[in-house]
């Protein structure tokens, strides 16, 4: 049966992050990029990056398709990204299919590194 999918994103106390709905497929590609600003590396030991799947629907309250929840520890470790597929599950069903991410930390700091030069 065909979906008409939706993924949202939440870490810590920061505002829920939503894709587009893409509409009857099996097989959706949002390609989208968002972008979650951390004060405190502390939050990214504390706090995994949670992911769900939705099929909206019009008539009900929409259905978890399934869910993932990413570690962000071996950013602090190598900060560089994440990426790959992980598996999406579905606490009564298992397995219930693969999402491909990239998640990128950068670091900010709060020194301008143009300060002392004539630029």
């Amino acid at each position: 049966e065909l979906t008409d999918a939706y993924i949202t994103l939440q870490f810590a106390d920061a505002p829920q992050l939503r894709t587009h709905v893409a509409r009857r497929t099996l097989n959706p590609t949002w390609n989208q990029e968002f972008r979650i600003e951390v004060a405190d590396d502390n939050e990214l030991q504390d706090h995994p990056l949670q992911i769900r799947c939705w099929d909206k629907d019009i008539m009900s309250s929409d259905d978890e398709i399934g869910a993932i929840s990413v570690d962000l520890n071996p950013l602090l470790l190598q900060p560089t990204q994440l990426s790959g597929w992980y598996p999406l599950y579905d606490t009564l069903r298992g397995f219930c299919g693969e999402l491909s991410l990239v998640i990128k930390m950068d670091f900010i700091g709060d020194v301008n590194p143009f300060k002392e030069s004539g630029a």
